[in-house]
């Protein structure tokens, strides 16, 4: 068959097959073409080539035009069986692959509070709360859960948040069998006693006194990444831990009889009830929530009081037949009121609006143990101001390093794909997008984009480098056709070969726009939805 350059297209019968020229050395095929638009750009059109590759299989699915004066050099060489595709309207979008690291949070400095390290742990242990991270002159220093480091000696009488941070972990590790220890800001005598029977347990002089040699706070389970030489001064650094995940007691605010704490591995969301005191749901309230709610707002206040609470009550239009007398005492008008914010808020409608009956909970976390033993449970025993359950979050995630001006293809709760090391693909979220980073004066600023890893509770996560994928919705009723569809132009471009109703052909120079699965956007070109095109079978 004779070719014709697209300079002069004149209409010739769709044959079952096609003559196809050999190619000469010097002309540019459609692959080449298209990698030559594509040099340099960082987008990832993965059906592209495949597309072409397709064509190339049917034997130089792409017919090359050339000029007249060439024309008596062509050869036949082979015959393509030929078939049509119709030029369609698609919704195009690309896949753009960034180089991202798996790993658990930043490495955090376990400091030690004077002394010379003994012993110390390998790196490599898993570590949790109540083991030994160390010796610090032949004694034990324990690892207990906690968002700020010990700043005293503790003992009887003492008062603060610290006193509770230490109760509350050492309630949660055991040492309080009897259920005589409030979990408060107050080192009581039972404290004292309970802090002894630790201490026995750990070889230590039982002497009811906590000394800032004796802890060292990490905020949840992790992994020693590094270890201090033995003989180091033991101020500085005992180990850094990469930190698994982060956990939090919950703390039961008032006393009664627990029950039905939530179980292990349970979501916790806004609403859910964490566990019953005297058969009252504590319930658990996100944090987005809360500043959306002038309710709960109040509630979670240091300064409430009930006439506030009304206040608020009404101001949220949760009286609108203005029953309620804003007064400060709590009557039946009141209790409907709250009643109806609940059930507004997504609470369980109990008529209870005392803050010891919602617990704010930061967003992520799912229940980690069960701290009150199945003893307590079974028992009914009163229980007060004392670890219930604990709830924890993941920090293992995927974090991506990208230039500045790319910072703008991820958003927060952006939905991404994830390939291991091990090619196993997990789906994840994009859930934080740092600052500016500045770099040395030989490269660029860049910006962190942290991404949470959605995965199976039982699924083993190869830490270390992945690849990340975003999707991109660009264009939408884009008008396509297959990329098998395209003839390379001697002189430059690309054609479309039109099958007319009448049986004729047309070639149709057109112009190339985004490519995708296969397919490609024709941005200019008299080719409309519907027309059909000449393609190798």
């Amino acid at each position: 068959m004779r070719q014709t350059p697209v300079a002069d297209v004149t209409e010739a019968a769709v044959a079952p097959t096609r003559a196809v020229a050999e190619p000469n050395i010097d002309e540019v095929s459609a692959a080449e073409l298209v990698a030559a638009e594509l040099a340099g750009s960082r987008r990832r059109w993965p059906f592209l080539l495949a597309g072409l590759l397709v064509g190339a299989a049917a034997t130089y699915g792409a017919l090359t035009y050339l000029d007249r004066s060439e024309e008596d050099d062509l050869q036949e060489s082979e015959t393509v069986e030929l078939s049509t595709a119709p030029v369609e309207a698609r919704d195009l979008s690309e896949e753009v692959e960034w180089a991202g690291l798996l790993q658990y949070g930043e490495p955090l400095n376990v400091a030690g509070n004077g002394g010379v390290v003994t012993s110390a742990t390998s790196a490599g242990t898993e570590m949790a709360r109540g083991d030994i991270i160390a010796t610090v002159d032949g004694e034990p220093v324990v690892l207990l859960y906690g968002q700020r480091p010990l700043w005293r000696s503790l003992a009887e009488g003492t008062e603060g948040v610290d006193v509770f941070l230490l109760e509350s972990n050492l309630v949660a590790l055991g040492y309080d069998p009897d259920v005589t220890v409030s979990v408060d800001q107050e080192f009581t005598a039972n404290t004292a006693l309970m802090v002894e029977r630790w201490q026995e347990d750990l070889g230590r002089e039982a002497t009811g006194r906590v000394e800032l040699t004796d802890v060292a706070l990490i905020p949840g389970p992790g992994v020693v990444t590094t270890e201090a030489a033995l003989g180091e001064a033991a101020g500085a650094t005992l180990a850094t831990v990469s930190s698994q995940r982060t956990v939090t007691d919950v703390v039961s605010k008032v006393e009664g009889v627990i029950s039905d704490p939530l179980p292990v591995g349970t979501e916790v969301v806004h609403g859910v009830t964490l566990f019953f005191v005297d058969t009252v749901p504590v319930v658990a309230v996100g944090a987005t929530e809360t500043g959306d709610d002038p309710v709960l707002t109040e509630l979670m206040s240091d300064t409430f009081t009930d006439l506030e609470l009304e206040e608020a009550l009404a101001a949220a239009g949760h009286d609108p037949d203005e029953t309620m007398t804003v007064d400060g005492i709590i009557t039946d008008a009141t209790v409907e009121t709250i009643e109806r914010w609940q059930s507004a808020a997504g609470l369980p409608v109990t008529g209870l609006a005392a803050p010891a009956y919602y617990q704010p909970m930061p967003d992520g976390q799912a229940v980690d143990t069960i701290v009150v033993t199945e003893e307590v449970l079974a028992a009914g025993t009163s229980s007060a101001m004392r670890p219930i359950l604990t709830t924890s979050t993941s920090e293992l995630q995927v974090e991506v390093e990208v230039a500045v001006a790319d910072a703008d293809e991820f958003v927060e709760g952006q939905s991404v794909t994830i390939t291991l090391a091990d090619e196993a693909i997990v789906d994840g979220v994009v859930s934080d997008i740092g600052q500016v980073r500045r770099q040395d004066n030989q490269s660029d600023p860049t910006v962190t984009i942290g991404i949470e890893v959605i995965a199976d509770a039982d699924q083993e996560l190869v830490e270390g480098t992945v690849s990340v994928t975003t999707v991109s919705e660009l264009i939408e009723g884009a008008t396509t056709v297959p990329t098998r569809a395209l003839v390379s132009l001697a002189e430059g471009g690309f054609a479309v070969e039109v099958a007319d109703a009448n049986g004729s052909t047309r070639l149709v120079a057109v112009e190339l726009g985004t490519f995708d699965d296969g397919h490609v956007q024709i941005t200019s070109g008299d080719v409309s939805v519907g027309d059909e095109l000449v393609v190798p079978q």
